[in-house]
């Protein structure tokens, strides 16, 4: 477009170019989330003002699903939606998409699996043929429905025993468990893990 101003005789002029209406950017906040347990925000920016109506996708929905579509508001550049996560066995990398006016623009989301955080033993010296139950391990989100099965081993079993697993109830984020152990000719130290 061209606009001109003209004076006394003289004319002077300039360009405009007006670009049409697309996405600009897309943001995911946090972009690392454990899967069932968090639910990141997206960010669709535009150039220019809404209404826009802008398509959005997920490279994995069964990982992380977006809704089909978020509403930019007359006058408004941004809006938001929210992610919903789900369990995974493996950290999983999903590409969510935001399209409008002939361009897409990605961001990425990783989905970290609910995984042991701590292991804590208490006391951590103690006479054989006790039994020590205040032993207690976490994860690093609550357990998925279901609960989550952790397993648990003793480098030492003849000198301190565990049982091979224990389960975190849903919702929960640490159990007890105790361990048991047995009379020793010398001090013995045992790894639990």
């Amino acid at each position: 477009v061209t606009i001109s101003a003209s004076l006394g005789g003289v004319t002077l002029s300039g360009t405009l170019t007006v670009e049409p209406t697309v996405v600009s950017a897309l943001s995911l906040s946090p972009t690392s989330v454990i899967g069932g347990a968090a639910n990141p925000t997206g960010t669709v920016t535009l150039n220019g003002p809404g209404p826009a109506t802008v398509a959005l996708s997920s490279s994995n929905p069964a990982t992380a699903s977006v809704p089909a579509i978020v509403t930019v508001a007359a006058a408004a550049t941004s809006a938001t939606f929210t992610l919903t996560s789900a369990p995974v066995a493996a950290a999983t990398t999903v590409t969510v998409s935001a399209s409008y006016g002939g361009v897409t623009k990605t961001a990425t989301l990783v989905v970290n699996p609910v995984a042991v955080s701590n292991l804590t033993l208490s006391p951590t010296v103690t006479g054989g043929g006790a039994v020590t139950i205040q032993n207690r391990v976490s994860l690093n989100a609550p357990a998925p429905a279901g609960g989550a099965v952790v397993t648990l081993s003793s480098s030492q079993p003849g000198a301190a025993s565990v049982p091979a697993t224990v389960t975190i109830a849903a919702g929960a984020s640490s159990v007890l468990f105790s361990i048991t152990t047995y009379v020793v000719a010398a001090s013995t130290p045992v790894t639990i893990s």
